[in-house]
């Protein structure tokens, strides 16, 4: 199995959790980030074992990952997994406001989450697809 495949199960399950306590009704700041820091790690490691794999060189960083993926064209969202990393700070900042911390979840992460979980949904299908024909 490609090692990509083994983080984007931890992702599924992580961005699962994230969910989960998004729409959680006891209010806990901390669990919330917490899942959230999680999932954008799990996210970017993720999408640099792929870029690894397909031949690209970088700089094993959060930026440099979604920016490389965003160059080369195999994501059109690079810029918004960066933003995360931005907006997060301000959700620490606020983290005395659950209720914005929370829609700030819901509605700009989760959003983006869920276009990589798409991209590598989509990659793996391909990759299988390709292995049952290469059976055949």
């Amino acid at each position: 199995m490609k090692y990509w495949k083994q983080r984007f199960h931890n992702f599924l399950n992580a961005l699962s959790e994230l969910k989960g306590k998004a729409d959680d009704t006891v209010q806990n700041n901390e669990i919330l980030l917490h899942r959230f820091d999680l999932t954008m790690e799990i996210s970017w490691k993720l999408l640099a074992y792929y870029l690894e794999e397909k031949g690209f060189v970088f700089n094993l960083t959060p930026d440099d990952t979604f920016r490389q993926a965003h160059q080369a064209g195999i994501i059109d969202f690079g810029h918004e997994l960066k933003s995360l990393i931005e907006t997060r700070v301000n959700w620490e900042k606020n983290s005395g406001d659950y209720k914005k911390l929370n829609s700030g979840i819901k509605k700009e992460a989760l959003p983006v989450f869920e276009k990589l979980s798409g991209f590598f949904s989509d990659v793996d299908n391909q990759d299988e697809l390709g292995l049952f024909e290469a059976i055949i």
